[in-house]
């Protein structure tokens, strides 16, 4: 060895990864009198090559010189002329000078500073290449939303101010920050299905590689689908396994080992809910212990993707002590309006504006999962003749989701059984009256619905009910459906079924509200549906379901029997209300005089009031029903006519947001401020049907606490919370609970009264 070397920790290291990439090896070999520092032999198939290799450990700014290299070219020279050596490596721990990289060149001498070393162990780059490629070729690159995580599990409680210290945007700069400026090497993010996680996870690791063309010494990203594997696996030969699968990577165990050591990769780990197939506390540590294992090997960075509702109860310190954790934040209307346009181009608008014009549409697309299959549904059903409403488009994407979800691997429930599951479990809390169930009653009800006596089997069953179905969890261990439209859409199924099976269950138990009975009427009753549904209705002793089956008939527009409408007096409404939708016909006078007149009445109310989303053709025709019902009050009492056409506009806007488009009592009162026409006195027809309109919300607004009044008052004139506990004196986050305490009451109260 050279004197100038100043120790041997390089040729230790050197020797050291060229044994791990297969070479037999010898140090300080004498050739003729002259040292090599390490001597290799290595070997591929019939090709043989034998490397004399010269160390020189350096430091600070002295580099190896051109007196260094001729020393290093005169034994080189030796062992080729003795036949022992046939290629020279020159390395060091700092730089070469100009002239020396001359002589290394002109000689044919490979120079190598020991990061390059490293770096040059395996062969990346078409791995590296093929991945950027890839990416750059996939929907995911061109329709990618970039998402906001948030430091809490329940970011929606959040101030505007915590939130703005909290919710990181994007999200690839936070997760850079923790991985690679801060102490803690592991980050764990969580979200709910469909939240986005693995797209999170291709593009950002579509980020690194990106960096690493232009540093190759910066870490290379490397993704594993834990979904592909089971419990009880050694993580050490899964990557491994997973490296060699790469194009053009030759690697072993132990060289896998050194360069994590070396801290050449970033872990991204995707799906650990979905690598294993039963989940229990002994499950989850085990298989995070196993992960954990990385963080023993050097410099190990890794990044690990959960469902929120994987773990049973919030998540627990003894689980992810040792990560930060993010949660993704859910898309609002700007995500989803970037995704549209990002994916629709100049069309993106009339997405939009669909997806806006069905009731729950907006809130269902909040996630990149759901916005695409309602995209992908929306673009299937409008090639189709019949109108587009909500039961299909509903049918449409969760027909998807469970065959998707039945088809994973580790799935317990087939898709017959799955769609059986959902509707039964919907069922259970509508007529229970329940949004969600605590994860020990998740259990049972899992024990009860698959009959298996085993435990292990229902374990099995148990976890594929709690990860794979519609069902989402909250920070307190609380399962329900991700939205309420599923549970009310899976028990308009249940319905259906009741229906055509003649055996009712749901429909004895619990009042239908207008949500389920509006997905009744739009996934289509037959003829022998509709006879079952009057015998059903003549049944008065069982109340519940004789009023539920009157409800479902008049949301069809169903004849009623005659003794059925005697028995709730609607028959003589009923009958006028289809005398009125036979007699709508332009050449009527009193229609075609008036027609435009409450279009445009209706037009102007819905550009002030754009988030309604609702055709105006379809409001003027109902406000025209209206009219035509009280076509004789109206001509015998001297009365200003736009101004009962705007009061009948606001009664139709009210009842549709209210029953359609569950829109708070809040949003109802406002629509008066939108549409009502200023400096228009009121006249008995008038003040009669504001008085019928607004009775049933002034009762239950009556019922408030007097704190609760006061709010929802101060809310009618568009205050913000922050300026209503300012004059309250209460903390804005409580002003924020109060009325979602006021909105439910209202709701339940407006509900009950609705038939």
């Amino acid at each position: 060895m050279s004197e100038s070397n100043t120790g041997e920790w390089l040729e230790v290291s050197v020797e050291r990864l060229y044994r791990l990439l297969g070479a037999s090896t010898s140090r300080r070999t004498l050739i003729e009198g002259y040292e090599i520092d390490v001597l290799a032999r290595l070997s591929w198939g019939p090709v043989e090559v034998s490397l004399a290799i010269e160390c020189k450990q350096y430091s600070g700014q002295r580099g190896v010189s051109q007196t260094d290299m001729e020393v290093f070219l005169t034994k080189l020279l030796i062992g080729q002329r003795m036949g022992r050596v046939d290629k020279g490596v020159f390395v060091t721990t700092t730089f070469f000078t100009k002239t020396a990289l001359a002589t290394a060149e002109r000689c044919n001498i490979q120079c190598l500073t020991f990061s390059e070393f490293q770096d040059q162990l395996v062969y990346f780059k078409e791995y590296i290449d093929g991945a950027l490629q890839s990416f750059d070729a996939s929907n995911l690159a061109r329709w990618y939303v970039p998402p906001k995580g948030s430091e809490v599990e329940d970011y929606e409680l959040l101030s505007a101010e915590s939130a703005s210290q909290q919710i990181h945007q994007p999200l690839e700069s936070y997760v850079d920050q923790v991985l690679f400026a801060s102490p803690n090497k592991r980050l764990a993010v969580l979200g709910n299905f469909g939240a986005g996680k693995t797209c999170l996870c291709l593009s950002y690791r579509n980020t690194l590689l990106r960096r690493i063309k232009e540093d190759p010494s910066a870490r290379l990203p490397i993704f594993i689908n834990l979904r592909d594997f089971r419990s009880g696996i050694d993580i050490h030969e899964l990557i491994t396994s997973e490296l060699q699968k790469l194009p053009g990577v030759r690697l072993n165990l132990g060289l896998c080992r050194e360069l994590q050591r070396l801290g050449r990769f970033i872990f991204i780990l995707d799906g650990l809910d979905e690598m294993a197939t039963k989940v229990d506390r002994a499950v989850v540590s085990e298989n995070l212990r196993e992960i954990d294992r990385l963080s023993n090997e050097g410099d190990n960075l890794y990044l690990l993707t959960c469902r929120t509702h994987f773990f049973q109860e919030r998540i627990a310190e003894e689980f992810l002590q040792d990560y930060e954790v993010i949660y993704l934040v859910e898309w609002g209307i700007a995500e989803l309006e970037l995704y549209l346009e990002k994916r629709f181009g100049q069309h993106a608008h009339a997405y939009l504006d669909r997806i806006l014009r069905t009731p729950n549409l907006q809130e269902l697309s909040r996630t990149p999962l759901l916005a695409d299959m309602i995209a992908k549904s929306l673009s299937k059903i409008e090639g189709g003749e019949e109108p587009i409403n909500s039961a299909q488009l509903y049918k449409a994407y969760t027909n998807e989701w469970v065959g998707q979800q039945s088809r994973r691997r580790g799935a317990v429930m087939s898709l017959t059984q799955r769609q059986r599951f959902v509707k039964a479990l919907a069922a259970k809390l509508y007529t229970e009256d329940r949004a969600h169930l605590h994860f020990s009653e998740l259990y049972e009800v899992a024990r009860e619905f698959s009959g298996y006596g085993d435990a292990t089997r229902l374990d099995y069953f148990d976890t594929d009910a709690r990860t794979c179905t519609f069902i989402t969890k909250d920070s307190n261990g609380n399962y329900g459906f991700r939205h309420r439209s599923f549970l009310e859409f899976f028990v308009a199924e249940a319905l259906i079924d009741e229906i055509r099976s003649q055996i009712p269950l749901v429909f004895l138990r619990a009042a239908l509200s207008p949500e389920v009975i509006y997905f009744l009427a739009g996934m289509g009753i037959d003829q022998g549906g509709i006879d079952t549904l009057m015998i059903w209705s003549r049944r008065f002793e069982a109340g519940t379901l004789s009023r539920n089956s009157l409800g479902v008939l008049r949301s069809i527009n169903a004849e009623i029997p005659a003794e059925v409408a005697v028995h709730y007096q609607v028959g003589n409404e009923w009958s006028s209300l289809q005398r009125a939708r036979a007699s709508l016909d332009e050449t009527d006078a009193f229609v075609s005089g008036n027609y435009a007149r409450i279009y445009s009445v209706v037009s102007v109310a819905l550009r002030r009031y754009p988030a309604m989303g609702i055709d105006p053709e379809d409001i003027t025709q109902d406000v025209v029903l209206r009219l035509l019902l009280k076509r004789d009050i109206i001509e015998s009492v001297t009365t200003n006519l736009d101004s009962y056409i705007s009061r009948a506009v606001q009664a139709v806007l009210r009842d549709r947001l209210r029953v359609i488009q569950k829109r708070t009592p809040v949003e109802l009162l406002s629509i008066s401020r939108v549409i009502e026409p200023p400096d228009i006195a009121k006249n008995p027809v008038e003040t009669m049907m504001e008085k019928e309109l607004s009775e049933p919300l002034l009762k239950a607004i009556s019922r408030l606490s007097p704190r609760e009044q006061k709010i929802l008052e101060i809310v009618t004139v568009e205050r913000s919370a922050k300026e209503i506990g300012e004059e309250l004196g209460i903390e804005p986050i409580s002003v924020k609970v109060t009325l979602r305490r006021i909105i439910s009451k209202l709701r339940l109260e407006l509900e009950a009264g609705t038939l």
